[in-house]
């Protein structure tokens, strides 16, 4: 691209930034950010695995927000970004670098919603890199690991704001006393101890619990950081951790935050309201009247004009490569807390998911994997299209091809290779979608009443003919008949622990809940369809058009505007 190009994209964007400015300031979105949640789990080998669940409602119409001031990240995991929208339904978001920091975060396909909706980001962050883990000295406490990190802040007011921080440190149950820190040696910050309602658990983790400290902040107002500091002695922390802090490098004097910390013991705060921040109004007074007089953005427009100018040279020069980071940190099985079945606040008391396949039904009823594929041996070979070759491991013959009316029972045949034995992977992929399948169907329903309603089916189940069944009931897919000998196998096996005995590869030989901890279970069981890939109904949406103007226009105003304006690297603006 030529300078001269360059300088007409620049002036093309300056003249986006200005329409968006204006418009944003005449028509902003009413919103209101009831609650931020946060985990940050400092993994064994020094990287930080870090998910956002915000929780938005409006009256209008909303599509997305900005995310900025996340100084250490260096990528997002796309298959675990996602939005809960009204009505149960769960979306797949699209994030677009902006620069500086910065990213829009919009539902994807050109999506909005009205009401409550909640987006959860989850991210990779080198907080060593960035300074926020770091080792230090105390002369009384020796070596220790500082902690120093805060979530991005918000141009909104936040109903409350919870940070979990999960260390590599193993405890004996979920269930801690506050006595817990001063067990470890860990010491805070007096800011935090006022600030903050503060807590700690243990976080289960490959069948392990880890100390977790849980930092709670009530009303917070626009503009507010929850910096959180604390202190832990390397002793307390893995071999494997503390290498890495050294690898590092990264070091910072103790109580580097301005108080001393030695005499900062560990106790309840007392409720945010009491501590008395100060209000959005004693902030910023250029922010307030930028944001209630659309008159006022004439005034910083020549800034404006001179800052996106300089901003699109910079962003044609600006190269941004954290992709040895990333591909570095392996997402499989890193899910720090194992997704649950889902069914929140949208559940009908008394509402039954009625229809559910046979192996959905042993998958809710947390009925071990082996057994629950034995389900699906019992009901195919029934029909005639399997034959059991061994149970130990398992080795089929496939006879016949499901019907395209029989997704599961296609899904499953295909995760055995040519010979007949279990593809490991494939046979994940079987699970994954009986378990997205399963959530889909129970979202509103009453969780205990179905589980009620099914264990009633299995007790009194139908005896299905004694010879397979060639008729319109396999090519007309799934139906109350159809399911019998899958109905009757599982009464068989609920009733008798020594039929159909089979053993899968050792990672599926787990139950429901192993299952969803484990690195088999490694795309997020309730994740959309095709995030993360080619396929992803958003990469046709965001079109030439968008990315063109969308992109150019927030990226320049936001960007510059909040740089020029009030200098405020904040998250928001809501649109």
């Amino acid at each position: 691209m030529t300078l001269g190009a360059s300088l007409f994209r620049a002036l093309r964007t300056c003249l986006c930034a200005a329409i968006f400015c204006w418009s944003g300031a005449c028509w902003a979105l009413d919103v209101s950010l009831d609650s931020t949640e946060v985990t940050v789990f400092l993994r064994p080998d020094g990287k930080a695995d870090i998910t956002y669940r915000f929780q938005w409602s409006t009256a209008g119409d909303m599509h997305g927000f900005y995310f900025q001031g996340e100084h250490a990240l260096k990528g997002f995991n796309d298959s675990k970004c996602y939005a809960d929208l009204p009505g149960g339904k769960r979306a797949p978001l699209s994030i677009t670098e902006l620069g500086s920091d910065n990213y829009d975060v919009v539902l994807a396909g050109g999506r909005s919603f009205s009401g409550t909706a909640y987006y959860v980001l989850n991210l990779a962050a080198d907080l060593m890199e960035a300074g926020e883990v770091a080792r230090t000295n105390s002369p009384d406490k020796g070596d220790l690991m500082v902690f120093s990190w805060a979530p991005v802040v918000f141009e909104y007011p936040m109903g409350h704001q919870t940070i979990e921080v999960v260390l590599p440190i193993e405890v004996k149950g979920k269930t801690l006393p506050l006595s817990t820190f001063d067990d470890l040696g860990i010491l805070t910050e007096p800011s935090v101890n006022r600030d903050n309602r503060m807590d700690c658990l243990g976080s289960k983790g490959e069948g392990k619990y880890y100390f977790t400290a849980r930092f709670h902040q009530e009303s917070l107002p626009a503009y507010e950081s929850q910096l959180i500091t604390f202190y832990v002695p390397l002793s307390k922390l893995p071999g494997s951790f503390v290498s890495a802090l050294d690898a590092s490098g990264s070091q910072r004097a103790f109580g580097s935050q301005g108080e001393n910390t030695n005499s900062a013991p560990v106790t309840t705060a007392p409720s945010y309201e009491e501590v008395g921040n100060p209000g959005p109004g004693e902030r910023s007074d250029l922010q307030g009247r930028f944001r209630n007089s659309p008159i006022s953005t004439l005034i910083p427009f020549g800034l404006i004009l001179i800052a996106a100018l300089a901003f699109a040279i910079i962003r044609y020069r600006r190269f941004t490569d954290a992709a040895s980071l990333v591909s570095s940190i392996s997402w499989t099985g890193d899910s720090w807390t194992p997704p649950k079945l889902f069914s929140g606040s949208y559940q009908v008391p008394g509402k039954i998911a009625e229809g559910l396949h046979p192996v959905e039904a042993a998958m809710l009823l947390e009925l071990p994997l082996p057994r629950a594929a034995a389900i699906m041996i019992d009901g195919l070979e029934h029909y005639g299209m399997l034959k059991v070759l061994a149970l130990n491991p398992l080795h089929i013959q496939v006879l016949n091809t499901p019907a395209d009316s029989l997704p599961l029972e296609k899904l499953f045949l295909a995760a055995f290779d040519k010979d007949g034995f279990v593809v490991p992977g494939a046979m994940s992929a079987f699970f994954e979608k009986v378990l997205a399948g399963l959530q889909e169907k129970v979202w509103d329903a009453d969780l205990e009443a179905t589980k009620a309603f099914y264990r009633k089916l299995i007790a009194n189940p139908e005896k299905p003919k004694a010879a397979p069944v060639q008729d319109q009931t396999i090519t007309h897919g799934y139906s109350p008949i159809y399911y019998r000998p899958y109905w009757w196998s599982y009464s068989q096996i609920h009733s008798d622990p020594s039929h159909r005995v089979v053993v899968l590869p050792h990672e599926l030989n787990s139950g429901y809940t192993e299952f969803m901890a484990s690195a088999s279970c490694f795309s997020g069981c309730f994740s959309p369809p095709d995030i993360g890939t080619v396929n992803a109904c958003y990469s046709a949406c965001h079109n030439a058009c968008h990315s063109a103007c969308h992109s150019a226009c927030h990226s320049a105003c936001h960007s510059a505007c909040h740089s020029a304006c009030h200098s405020a690297c904040v998250s928001g603006g809501a649109h």
